[in-house]
């Protein structure tokens, strides 16, 4: 683990806030408090964003199963199978322990309308395209990417490279965090457009208190 992080000052951290009330239901009224804080979106486009309530199971068969039949039940939309399911984190997270059968579990789920979600650290990933085409494979809706035993700023400068994709020319829209100027809130936006292809490798360097959206269109 790091210790120290290099930034240019001025500089901003992520919001982090406490909220105090009285009553559980004061805490519910308050839930929108960083939404609120935040910038505005800058993706146009987020009609590939499915949100849902989802509902972490025990790492068995049984316990996935039940937990389809309990989401169901409650109009949920995700069941998850957290930290555990592929042995200890750190290790290859592709193959499952023997107590969780997760081709029926996700069969059962997706005939009944449910997604299943999986929980992947950081540093078990590994080669993510394959790993994410093999999750993909076996019907799973999404990743929980941990950052449990990384997360460190040099994590946040990478190059992601584009191998995943199919032959072709794509137009990268590149959304990122500018620094902020004068309000700490108010972190300005950068979009720059450029042609891409398999073979091409994106430099992800991250502001000190940004990120970066990518859209990929085939042109």
């Amino acid at each position: 683990m790091e210790t120290t992080s290099t930034v240019t000052a001025p500089f901003t951290t992520p919001w982090r806030v406490v909220v105090i009330r009285a009553t559980h239901a004061e805490l519910v009224d308050n839930a929108e408090l960083v939404l609120n804080l935040a910038p505005p979106a800058a993706l146009t486009d987020t009609s590939w964003i499915k949100p849902g309530k989802v509902f972490r199971c025990e790492l068995t068969t049984a316990a996935g199963l039940a937990g389809v039949d309990f989401v169901v039940a409650r109009g949920l939309q995700y069941i998850e199978y957290d930290g555990g399911w592929y042995g200890p984190v750190t290790s290859p997270a592709a193959h499952p322990i023997p107590e969780g059968d997760l081709p029926s579990v996700i069969s059962y789920a997706t005939d009944h309308g449910i997604g299943v979600i999986l929980y992947a650290d950081r540093t078990a990933v590994g080669d993510a395209d394959s790993l994410f085409a093999l999750y993909q494979s076996w019907g799973t809706a999404g990743v929980k990417l941990g950052l449990v035993l990384d997360g460190t700023q040099s994590m946040t400068n990478q190059i992601i490279p584009l191998s995943f994709l199919d032959d072709g020319m794509y137009t990268a829209t590149v959304y990122t965090d500018g620094e902020p100027g004068s309000s700490p809130i108010r972190t300005p936006v950068v979009v720059n457009t450029r042609t891409v292809t398999e073979a091409t490798t994106l430099d992800v360097a991250m502001a000190s208190a940004g990120g970066q959206a990518i859209i990929l269109k085939r042109s």
